[in-house]
């Protein structure tokens, strides 16, 4: 486990680093092109009060779907970070309160972990 916790710490770090920077970076970028293609030239088009408003509509349905993504991706990395750390807690771990600790700590992020998994799939549906 030792040797190993390492390179699960580069694995969930590269993973991170996807889901934070790159996935959320797709999702920005989206957004921004709805924006500058979809949402301006259709608003633009509207001529009647009825076609602003469905537009408007239309518009912060696709910006509410992005938003969940981001929450999604939010509470993957999250569960990424408590699985790592307690990984490194079962290898290095070893507090003045000795195993005990260090069960109680890692039972309190398993109940977590099942929560945000149970979330994801509310998400999910």
């Amino acid at each position: 486990m030792k040797q190993n916790d390492s390179i699960l710490e580069m694995v969930i770090s590269a993973y991170r680093f996807i889901l934070d920077s790159a996935l959320n970076g797709e999702i920005n970028q989206a957004k921004e092109n709805y924006t500058s293609f979809v949402y301006a030239p259709l608003n633009e088009w509207s001529r009647t009060p009825v076609e602003k408003m469905m537009v408007n509509q239309q518009n912060k349905q696709f910006l509410l779907s992005m938003d969940e993504e981001q929450v999604k991706i939010h509470k993957a990395s999250r569960m990424l970070i408590i699985i790592q750390k307690d990984h490194y807690l079962l290898v290095f771990g070893k507090p003045p309160a000795g195993f005990a600790y260090m069960e109680s700590e890692i039972s309190q992020d398993i109940v977590l972990l099942n929560k945000i998994i149970m979330e994801l799939l509310q998400l999910i549906k």
